[in-house]
């Protein structure tokens, strides 16, 4: 019993896990629409970037330790 109920779980977890969010589908081949806005406001925590890194968007204050997060939508 034990063995079913955890191969009913994994399955289950799997199959969550392999359906796109509803955003993510709607948002294009990407999977993610940059904010349509012209500056990040807030602590000077977080910002994002469309290029890589290349350049990030302006945020209301200094940015404060830099720590990267790849594919977060």
């Amino acid at each position: 019993m034990k063995r079913i109920r955890t191969a009913v779980i994994t399955a289950v977890a799997a199959f969550a896990l392999a359906q796109p969010s509803l955003p993510a589908a709607a948002a294009g081949k990407d999977g993610w629409t940059p904010p349509a806005c012209n500056r990040v406001t807030g602590d000077g925590a977080v910002t994002f970037t469309t290029d890589d890194g290349r350049t990030l968007a302006p945020t209301s204050s200094t940015l404060q330790h830099t720590g990267y997060t790849h594919g977060l939508v």
